[in-house]
């Protein structure tokens, strides 16, 4: 096996080791899917149910519900190669011949991770530990695979300007030294290392219209994608009634993510760009996200944003939602304002629980063939839907979606939450939060319940 990675919500890490340490034992046994690919497979953990220590007990038990153990310890010392590979043995005599196990080893200078895993009875290193949420870091598994396999590879160089070419002088002059300062909250040198960790991100984004054109143009200019990547998706092609943001009128009839890549390549020559003249019915558009550390939406269409809101789930990764500029209310009047929902691996809600999807018609937009999703999209009247878009209302939108991507990385924003943004008494534009309008997860949300899709992957 080529490549073994291990992703579990660093919320969930931090409550688990806590537990952990509060215990006797020092260690539990999760419930994990399986996310396979060409080049190795990925655990993501799923929960930690009520099952007995018994290892092997509790493999009979989760094998039978079709996922896979994960063995979760605390120690001082780092557990010998025999201690971790005979929980692995003892696992797949109770049938669970997929099985990881990891060990946090605390020393007074840092948290370091041991394990291995076991992926249908052959033993294997695990090269790194993937924690979507606060922080989005990403940790070195010991004992370290060879040298020369992937977990080893060094960074590649990031392009010229990007912020990594400043890093290692921690200049206060440079392109991106004032916003170093600003993420690094006046720590220039950290924030330097919040750049580069953000510069790291394999970023998907669906939706190249006016609000996506923004965001990209804003992802660009963070650094997202000068070290990571950042694919754009988007079926449709430009109108004339999509120009006013960023893209001139020569793009008229032109993809709409090839148009939004090429002119964000312009300004952020740094950035990995992919465009993808795509839906989300495409097998393509499905591997990216799952393969993605963070998805974002910025479309009209229910039925997509719970399509992603449902791959984002399965596999742990960060999902961050945006729609503004203008609506109807419930008694016909025009509203201004927009929402941005942040949905964080283990942090209860779901961009589907809180917008409230009409589930069974998603799910039947979602059936749709390209042809299909194309005629209904053409002819249907938009001025009925929503009564126009205003650049003016997108721009404060966009800018706190970009500003909660860097929150995440950050380390600040710790709950998954839907911020409401509107024109209240005399026009008085506010924000609000509204994650308690969503009255917390649904017990029979099929999307991020318990009993849900989520941290499932293939399975």
């Amino acid at each position: 096996m080529d490549r073994i990675t291990v992703r579990i919500p660093q919320l969930t890490v931090e409550e688990q080791l806590l537990a952990l340490a509060r215990g006797g034992a020092h260690v539990a046994i999760a419930t994990a899917g399986l996310h396979r690919r060409p080049e190795g497979v990925v655990f993501i953990y799923r929960d930690l149910p009520p099952h007995t220590r018994d290892l092997a007990q509790a493999g009979s038990r989760i094998a039978a519900q079709g996922l896979c153990p994960l063995v979760l310890g605390l120690s001082a010392q780092p557990p010998t190669a025999r201690l971790v590979s005979s929980w692995l043995q003892e696992l797949g005599a109770a049938g669970a011949q997929t099985a990881a196990a990891l060990t946090f080893v605390e020393s007074e200078r840092e948290l370091s991770v041991w394990g291995a895993a076991r992926v249908e009875g052959q033993l294997c290193p695990i090269g790194e530990l993937c924690l979507p949420g606060p922080g989005m870091l990403t940790i070195p598994v010991h004992p370290r695979p060879p040298k020369g396999a992937d977990a080893e590879e060094p960074l590649a160089g990031a392009p010229s300007g990007a912020p990594e070419s400043e890093q290692g002088q921690a200049s206060t002059n440079g392109r991106w030294s004032r916003l170093a300062a600003a993420i690094g909250d006046a720590d220039v040198p950290r924030g330097y290392e919040l750049l580069a960790r953000l510069a790291q991100l394999h970023v998907v984004l669906v939706g190249c219209g006016r609000e996506g054109e923004l965001v990209s143009w804003r992802l660009g200019e963070n650094g997202v994608g000068a070290l990571g990547s950042l694919t754009l998706v988007d079926g449709d092609v430009v109108q004339e009634a999509n120009l006013g943001v960023l893209l001139p009128p020569q793009t008229v009839n032109s993809h709409k993510a090839e148009a939004v890549a090429a002119l964000v390549k312009v300004l952020a020559p740094w950035c990995q760009l992919t465009p993808l003249v795509a839906t989300l019915s495409d097998r393509e558009v499905l591997d990216l996200i799952m393969h993605s550390d963070v998805a974002i939406t910025c479309v009209d269409n229910p039925a997509a944003r719970l399509g992603v809101a449902v791959l984002c789930a399965r596999h742990g990764v960060v999902h961050l939602d945006a729609t503004g500029g203008t609506a109807y209310t419930a008694d016909g009047q025009v509203a201004v304002g927009g929402e941005v929902r942040v949905a964080l691996p283990g942090s209860p809600g779901c961009v589907g629980c809180m917008e409230r999807t009409d589930r069974r018609q998603a799910l039947a937009n979602l059936s749709l063939t390209p042809a299909a999703e194309l005629l209904q999209r053409t002819s249907t009247n938009w001025l009925q839907q929503r009564p126009g878009s205003w650049l003016e209302v997108l721009l404060p939108v966009v800018g706190e979606l970009v500003q909660e991507l860097i929150r995440v990385v950050q380390g600040k924003r710790r709950r998954s939450i839907w911020l409401h943004y509107w024109h209240g008494a005399e026009e008085v534009p506010c924000w609000e939060d509204w994650t308690v309008q969503a009255q917390g997860v649904s017990p029979q949300c099929p999307v991020c319940s318990p009993w849900g899709v989520r941290g499932r992957g293939d399975l």
